[in-house]
């Protein structure tokens, strides 16, 4: 088991320990950085809480792939956090 996905995990509950240094991910390192599954994060960009760039994919074999900045991470978390019970 990697040990990135403890760290990953646990980046879900703070929106400051998310990477500065990187300028956006993808979707799958996306969803595995705000500990939820790739289906549910892009519910949550084709529903409009995710803004996305979408760029020309090769690899992938769709027409573009979505890159997600890591401040928009942060924002979403920050918008959708609820307090301790």
């Amino acid at each position: 088991m990697c040990t990135c996905v403890n760290t990953l995990t646990a980046m879900s509950s703070a929106p400051d320990d998310l990477p500065d240094d990187t300028l956006s991910v993808g979707t799958t390192k996306a969803a595995a950085m705000l500990g939820i599954s790739r289906r549910k994060l892009m519910e949550h960009i084709y529903a409009g809480h995710i803004v996305t760039s979408k760029v020309p994919s090769i690899r992938s074999g769709q027409p573009y792939s979505h890159l997600i900045e890591v401040r928009e991470l942060k924002k979403f978390l920050a918008e959708h956090r609820t307090p301790a019970a």
